[in-house]
């Protein structure tokens, strides 16, 4: 069986892609096993921060290294990998 793990802040938005027809046929054959993390989850505040502003300045946003090396670790921890 093949195990993926996605991190992602809107794991709402995959569902919709799991009910596509290969991806539905390798789930019901247990071919593939799919499980969403909410990089939220992770966040070491109150309010689930999890992005932060450039450094040195400019437009965008970036992910915080702390929350996605924590989900990193527990997605580890439960695969026993």
């Amino acid at each position: 069986m093949l195990r993926v793990d996605i991190i992602t802040l809107f794991p709402d938005l995959f569902t919709l892609h799991l009910q596509t027809l290969p991806i539905k046929k390798a789930l019901a054959k247990k071919l593939l096993e799919i499980n969403f993390h909410q990089l939220r989850d992770f966040a070491v505040d109150k309010r689930g921060t999890v992005d932060d502003k450039p450094y040195g300045g400019g437009p965008g946003m970036i992910l915080m290294v702390q929350p996605m090396s924590l989900c990193a670790e527990g997605t580890k921890v439960l695969t026993n990998a």
